[in-house]
């Protein structure tokens, strides 16, 4: 594909009117890059620590290169751009379907036998793809978009992959159990991804304060003409608190009860963000185990 793109680049530079393949291929080669690096620097990383696991003690030692493959290939999903970011890379030709020809193309090939079985295993994948991106594309939600952006480009690189790797196979006899392996380990990785993109599980990002442990509390919150007030306890923490309010405050201070003994009250420090569209303050404060009271004056 990016030999294909630069081909075609050069041509458009000499006069030649190829703009519309030189696209189709810039979109293939923009879409199959990121997802190349991902599944070759994460595949090598799960190889390498199972080498380790393998050997047991002594992998974790220098005796053996074990050790050293593991950390050469740790490398490999971090510099260059870490997996995060091919993913990023990726998901908008996963989404806008620029592989969905090359696709169509090498399930089209003629294969026979068991080659013919897991071509059939694959095109189901694919249908289970195009109704995962269909889902996340309907929901509208960019957050959920972020959530699910892994699982999309995961399972096209199951479909794409798996595709290659049996019209190789359909070429050359002795790379079909290899092929076969790749497929079958992928009706699980697919059915696991798709199950989760469709299920619409937005728990992760709703209750995200309260699995990092920065969510406090409430234990009175009210609001009149002059302000707010606001009571909650919450764990030794980075906090943060999001209030629903009818006009933006002015002013906002914040003060901890410890909940050792009798301690006086103390000032803390606490930053605030006004989301305008949703009428929302956003409060963040080092919080410390005790009664915490937050007041705001318009």
């Amino acid at each position: 594909a990016v030999d294909l793109r630069d081909g075609y680049t050069a041509a458009m530079e000499r006069g030649e009117a190829v703009r519309d393949q030189q696209k189709y291929w810039n979109n293939v080669a923009a879409t199959l890059t990121p997802m190349c690096k991902a599944l070759a620097t994460e595949s090598a990383n799960q190889i390498a620590y199972d080498a380790i696991q393998i050997h047991g003690g002594t992998g974790y030692m220098h005796d053996f290169d074990a050790e050293r493959f593991f950390r050469d290939a740790r490398i490999t999903n971090i510099y260059e751009g870490t997996t995060q970011l091919q993913i990023v890379a990726a998901i908008g030709g996963v989404v806008q379907g620029h592989l969905a020809k090359e696709i169509d193309t090498l399930l089209a090939l003629p294969f026979e036998g068991r080659a013919a079985e897991l071509r059939d295993m694959l095109a189901g994948f694919n249908a289970k793809l195009a109704e995962a991106v269909k889902f996340v594309s309907e929901k509208k939600d960019s957050a959920y978009h972020d959530l699910r952006a892994r699982d999309l480009v995961e399972m096209a690189t199951c479909v794409y992959v798996g595709l290659v790797m049996l019209r190789n196979a359909s070429r050359d006899a002795a790379r079909m159990a290899i092929a076969e392996r790749y497929v079958l380990d992928s009706a699980v990785e697919v059915e696991k991804r798709y199950l989760r993109v469709v299920s619409g599980d937005m728990q992760l990002i709703e209750k995200k304060n309260e699995i990092l442990g920065t969510s406090i509390r409430a234990e009175e919150f009210r609001t009149d003409a002059n302000g707010f007030m606001f009571k909650g306890r919450g764990a030794k923490c980075e906090a943060v608190v999001r209030l629903k309010l009818e006009t933006k405050p002015s002013e906002v201070e914040a003060t901890l009860v410890p909940a050792e003994g009798d301690s006086v009250p103390q000032e803390i420090p606490v930053s605030f963000v006004w989301e305008e569209d949703g009428g929302t303050l956003l409060l963040s404060f080092r919080n410390e185990p005790g009664l915490v009271e937050i007041r705001g004056q318009v």
